[in-house]
């Protein structure tokens, strides 16, 4: 991070490095989380170490022994058991919405563990009281990731004000009913990371947000799913603050529209829930791969 520390998010909610007690919390937990195929990530902890790139594009491990410099990190509500409790679903509420504001940021920081609550019965022994996870995110997280975390994201006071609004605009958002088509979409987003990012499915998923919140049944329109979806989501790009450049995402023809890129998303798309053969080579090859499609329609649905 590059301001300090703790961070208030929401007033009560701080993100701050994790405790030594916290730490042996989160080390308990992903010590049992991770099978035999993943032990590799203990053998050298990202968390606890850091990484120095070489000319040759290797990477020098170097070990960090003060604990100080590890980087655990929790989201810290200081309330007593009981309290929680009177206040399961306001507190449920404010979690959610950062956990949104992480996804939307720029950053796309991840929740990957829900609520510890822990009892310490002296400065040796700790007591896990509970635990609540976010279903498959930490798995894909993971298995997505690879055991190494070697890019660490760096918290500036322009992320802590990104999020800090985005806090404020799902609030506003969530307060009125009109809004409903608003707030499932934000819901189904948090839910995309259930899927790997590797995964076709997740692709139908991104899709079905687009979907749900700028089209209309055909019934209803003139226009096919893909053709409304070619020229909303154009249009809407060119009132975005941030304009998407799709030369930043595919390699592609200067000259190709981005009403164009769109329909081949749709084919791609298409090809996936018809469980067609997915070609790279010939027509979708103006997409290039999965990953850089998947990783643009991420940034699309985010805007």
């Amino acid at each position: 991070t590059e301001i300090n520390t703790p961070i208030s998010i929401i007033h009560g909610y701080q993100l701050k490095k994790a405790s030594h007690i916290q730490i042996q919390l989160i080390k308990q937990l992903l010590n049992s989380f991770f099978d035999t195929a993943y032990n590799i990530l203990f053998n050298i902890n990202s968390y606890e170490c850091e990484f120095i790139p070489r000319k040759d594009k290797s990477n020098k491990i170097n070990y960090l022994e003060n604990e100080t410099d590890w980087n655990y990190w929790v989201i810290e509500i200081d309330i007593p058991i009981d309290e929680y409790e009177k206040k399961d679903d306001e507190i449920n509420d404010k979690i959610s919405t950062i956990d949104k504001s992480f996804l939307l940021s720029e950053l796309n920081i991840q929740l990957l563990w829900g609520f510890l609550h822990y009892s310490i019965i002296d400065e040796n022994s700790i007591y896990l009281d509970s635990f609540i996870d976010y279903g498959n995110r930490p798995l894909n997280f993971y298995k997505d990731q690879g055991p190494f975390i070697k890019t660490k994201k760096i918290i500036s006071s322009t992320t802590l004000k990104e999020i800090q609004a985005l806090v404020s605009r799902i609030n506003k958002i969530s307060k009125f009913e009109e809004n409903s088509q608003i707030i499932k979409s934000l819901n189904d987003f948090t839910k995309i990371f259930e899927i790997s990012k590797n995964s076709p499915l997740r692709i139908i998923g991104l899709f079905s947000i687009l979907e749900h919140l700028i089209t209309t049944n055909p019934l209803f329109s003139d226009k096919s799913i893909n053709k409304q979806l070619q020229s909303k989501l154009n249009l809407l790009n060119n009132r975005f603050k941030n304009k998407i450049d799709i030369k930043q995402h595919f390699k592609v023809h200067p000259e190709i529209s981005f009403e164009e890129i769109i329909e081949k998303l749709y084919t791609y798309r298409s090809d996936i829930a018809h469980g067609n053969n997915v070609d790279f080579e010939d027509k979708l090859k103006v997409l290039n791969n999965h990953d850089k499609v998947q990783s643009f329609l991420t940034v699309l649905v985010k805007e």
